[in-house]
């Protein structure tokens, strides 16, 4: 569906042979990038990639030019996916009257450590160490249930305060 909606018609009109990388940036990549999210461009542009990556299996193509593309602009959407200390402040006192306990418990654990959904949610009484006033990340939970952190770095021991315990 990519090919048919996105790729081919801005670029169907190009002989492989002769696109160059300014063209390509100019009439595909910056296109787009005026109506879709910059994740939805490296999507397309991935799937171009594994196209071009097939002529050059097939010796139609000497090589891939398009491969160390990248799209430096990412927005504001991403440049902005936090919120300020006042904001928080704001969140965090709505959350207080609005939400059932335990969602605003999972809220401030959230806000105050700065987990990642799975691992809050992966976590166990044994996870938090009350004298030491400590909380051990070592698994994590999503929709195939609890299992181990992606990678090393994911394993740490975070230091919280009173009002968090």
């Amino acid at each position: 569906m990519a090919i048919r909606l996105h790729i081919k018609p801005l670029l169907g009109n190009y002989r492989l042979q002769k696109l160059d990388k300014a063209t390509y940036k100019r009439e595909f990549m910056n296109e787009l990038l005026k109506s879709h999210a910059p994740g939805t461009v490296q999507l397309f542009h991935r799937i171009f990639k594994i196209a071009v990556n097939a002529a050059v299996d097939n010796e139609m193509l000497p090589r891939n030019r398009f491969s160390k593309i990248t799209i430096t602009d990412l927005g504001e959407k991403s440049k902005n996916n936090f919120l300020t200390a006042a904001e928080l402040k704001v969140f965090l006192a709505e959350a207080k009257q609005l939400d059932h306990h335990t969602d605003y418990a999972l809220i401030l654990l959230l806000a105050y450590t700065g987990l990642r959904k799975g691992e809050a949610l992966g976590l166990t009484w044994d996870d938090i160490d009350f004298e030491k006033k400590t909380l051990n990340v070592n698994k994590t939970r999503d929709k195939y249930g609890t299992r181990t952190p992606k990678t090393e770095k994911s394993y740490r021991t975070i230091l919280i305060d009173d009002f968090l315990l």
